[in-house]
Parts: C-alpha cells; sequence; structure tokens
C-alpha cells in the first residue's frame, strides 16, 4: 500500500496535466457532495425580473431565461452528472468484458 502512494505521489508530481486532472476531479467530487450547501441561491427558483441578466457581482454565471442563477443549477447538478458518468463507465466496462469474454478468439493467424 506505501509504495502503490509512493508511486501515485511520483506520477502526479512528475506530470502537472496529471496533477491538474486530479485536481479538477477532486473540485467536481467536492461539488457533487456539497452541491446544495455550495449553491448561494435556490436553482429552482423564478425571479423573472432578473431574467437574462450577464454576470454579476451578485450572479457569477448571469441568469437564464426565468431568472433562475445558472451557478447555483450548474454546482446542484454535478451530482446527477457525476452519477450519469460513473453509470455509464460501469455499464461499459461490464458489457466490454461481457463481449470480451463471450466472443470467439481471434487471433494473428486468422
Amino acid at each position: 500500500m506505501t509504495a502503490t502512494l509512493r508511486h501515485a505521489g511520483y506520477v502526479v508530481r512528475e506530470n502537472p496535466v496529471t496533477a491538474f486532472a486530479f485536481a479538477l476531479f477532486f473540485l467536481f467530487a467536492l461539488c457533487a457532495a456539497l452541491g446544495p450547501v455550495l449553491a448561494p441561491y435556490d436553482p429552482l427558483a423564478s425571479d423573472t425580473a432578473e431574467a437574462l441578466t450577464g454576470p454579476s457581482a451578485a450572479h457569477w454565471f448571469g441568469t437564464d431565461q426565468l431568472g433562475r442563477d445558472i451557478l447555483s443549477r450548474i454546482v446542484v447538478a454535478t451530482r446527477l452528472d457525476l452519477g450519469i458518468a460513473v453509470t455509464s463507465v460501469a455499464l461499459a466496462f461490464g458489457f466490454g468484458t461481457l463481449a470480451g469474454l463471450g466472443g470467439p478468439a481471434i487471433t494473428a493467424a486468422g
């Protein structure tokens, strides 16, 4: 276990792109776990007086056509999006494994 962690640390230190990818994934996972707590506004609350406003100090990403805060909607939707992504990868892995195990072996000789 220690050797595995040491190797993982080496890979992250030596490759900044990998370190950035891990940091980004950690950010997505954090948003998924704490989404409703982090959202500055209710993602479903409409305020038609604030419809289609641009980015501002109050609404960092602006508002949509119903006046809903876009940043809040993105943060809260991360939980659903991450769940869909993990499920689709797991299904593809499972079906691919079954297809690989059940199909005839193809060799270079034909």
